[in-house]
């Protein structure tokens, strides 16, 4: 019983982490000027790519009848097509921005494509176990569900290089074709219940070397080559930082965060929109030059992922929690 109870901390202790690297990477990106490079770079080699792998590690049931999509709808689906609308309305109205092309025709959605895409992998998992259930009558295979899930994403890789890029990005393709994998791993860990070796201090070990190694070499991840060591990079970099929230006591500091990442997510646009817009109201590079302190960086990324998750926590206890897909 204690065993599971760990399990769970170091595990919201990891979402917690992703999810700070969230808004600093977003901060980075909307305000800072310019932008610190280091930073996009370091937190895109795990952040997005940990939270996959988790989410699929967690999406893993035995059978097809415990995915139950409507709870997935109103979790992911309903949230998308409320108040993160709303959201990059008000970000579009702010910025003079078409909302068309910032939220629906973009493959981005507004940095919402994230819930999009989570229910397309949590509906193409449903899919595979179906149809697992039924070839396993036939076919005594140990490898036939890893087959199963291979073929949707040949058929999104397919999709992603073969669809005009307009029609691509409406469906967000292109990321449905990024961070598959991610998930495809973490559904395998726990099928196979693997996490014992994921936490292992051999695993651990390979993991930072490879990791520190493929960082400090580089990668353009927009090129074949690039995004091939992008992904074995992302791979390790999520590996290192689970072990880490296992390993490390201080890492539990964002525990408390990690049970409320996709409410998080959802809102903390709301604050880098806003301060996004003083900045540009006040005509003055007060941003600019606060920001070229990278240790007030990371400080207002920490307090906008406090004031977030405390409106999360109101939300949760309110008739309005399904806004945050509760």
């Amino acid at each position: 019983m204690m065993e599971k109870q760990t399990r769970l901390i170091y595990f919201d202790s990891a979402k917690g982490f992703a999810i700070y690297s969230v808004i600093l990477v977003h901060l980075n990106t909307f305000l800072a000027r310019p932008p610190y490079d280091i930073v996009h770079y370091f937190v895109n080699s795990y952040f997005l790519s940990l939270f996959f792998l988790i989410s699929g590690y967690f999406a893993y049931k035995n059978d097809y009848q415990g995915i139950n999509l409507r709870k997935k709808a109103v979790q992911l689906l309903i949230p998308y097509f409320t108040i993160c609308l709303l959201i990059c309305f008000l970000g579009a109205v702010l910025y003079e921005k078409n909302l068309y092309d910032r939220y629906i025709g973009d493959d981005a959605k507004g940095g919402y494509w994230f819930l999009l895409v989570l229910y397309c992998y949590c509906a193409i998992l449903k899919g595979c176990l179906w149809v697992n259930a039924k070839l396993s009558k036939w076919i005594k295979c140990d490898c036939l569900f890893t087959l199963l899930l291979a073929i949707p994403f040949l058929i999104i890789l397919f999709l992603s290089f073969s669809l005009p890029k307009e029609l691509a990005s409406l469906f967000s393709i292109y990321s449905c074709r990024r961070y598959y994998i991610f998930f495809f791993i973490g559904l395998l860990l726990k099928k196979n219940a693997f996490e014992y070796w994921l936490l292992s201090k051999s695993c651990f070990f390979l993991a930072t070397i490879f990791y520190l190694t493929i960082f400090l070499i580089g990668y353009d991840d927009s090129t074949i080559l690039g995004f091939f060591f992008w992904s074995l990079n992302s791979l390790m970099g999520s590996i290192v930082m689970i072990n880490m929230c296992k390993r490390f006591n201080f890492m539990n500091v964002f525990a408390s965060f990690g049970v409320n990442t996709l409410g998080i997510y959802i809102l903390h646009y709301l604050f880098i929109y806003l301060l996004k817009w003083i900045s540009m109201m006040a005509q003055i590079d007060f941003f600019n030059t606060i920001l070229s302190s990278l240790f007030f960086f990371l400080f207002l990324s920490a307090s906008i992922l406090y004031f977030t998750n405390k409106l999360v926590v109101a939300l949760r206890n309110s008739k309005y929690k399904f806004l945050i897909g509760i």
